[in-house]
């Protein structure tokens, strides 16, 4: 599983994402969507939200997400805007965290940038929310990956078995 990105433009001026063409930028991000789902779900539950299931079916997750996508984390909604945001940019912040930049990840993941933005529509709000998703993930960066990994393994996992490797992994 990729869990880091190196971005550099070569003498000739093609831009290179972890050491492949910008062009294979999708193929980069499937890579790192196991962990993005995770970021979801972690951050979701840490603040304290119902998570059902993260999966990375994607006929599942087109259904959810109402377009074509690799990856899909049902959240509960709690009424905090703030909390409801943060859950939704934290696969973003992941991928930000991980080298991608900011632009591509934010093109890459519309429904996400939506619900943030609807959830938090001024700059102060999305820098909190920003701020609050960042700070759980670099607390909680194990779960992640441990969340990662068995999705790889598994492809879903219930909001119970999120919870046991949250519980088993905290940091």
């Amino acid at each position: 599983m990729l869990l880091k990105v190196e971005v550099r433009t070569e003498a000739d001026g093609q831009q290179v994402i972890h050491g492949r063409d910008v062009k294979r930028f999708w193929e980069i991000l499937s890579e790192l969507l196991p962990a993005h789902e995770g970021s979801h779900a972690v951050v979701g539950l840490v603040l304290g939200l119902a998570v059902d299931f993260v999966t990375l079916d994607e006929n599942e997750a087109t259904r959810l997400a109402g377009h074509p996508a690799g990856g899909a984390t049902k959240p509960g909604y709690d009424g905090d805007p703030l909390h409801f945001a943060a859950f939704n940019i934290a696969g973003i912040v992941w991928e930000v965290q991980a080298g991608i930049p900011l632009g591509l990840s934010l093109a890459a993941s519309p429904t996400d940038v939506g619900r943030f933005a609807t959830a938090a529509p001024t700059e102060d709000e999305r820098q909190r929310a920003w701020g609050l998703a960042q700070e759980i993930i670099e607390a909680h960066r194990s779960s992640i990956i441990a969340i990662a990994d068995a999705l790889v393994a598994k492809r879903r996992l219930s909001g119970d078995e999120i919870r046991s490797l949250i519980d088993r992994t905290t940091d």
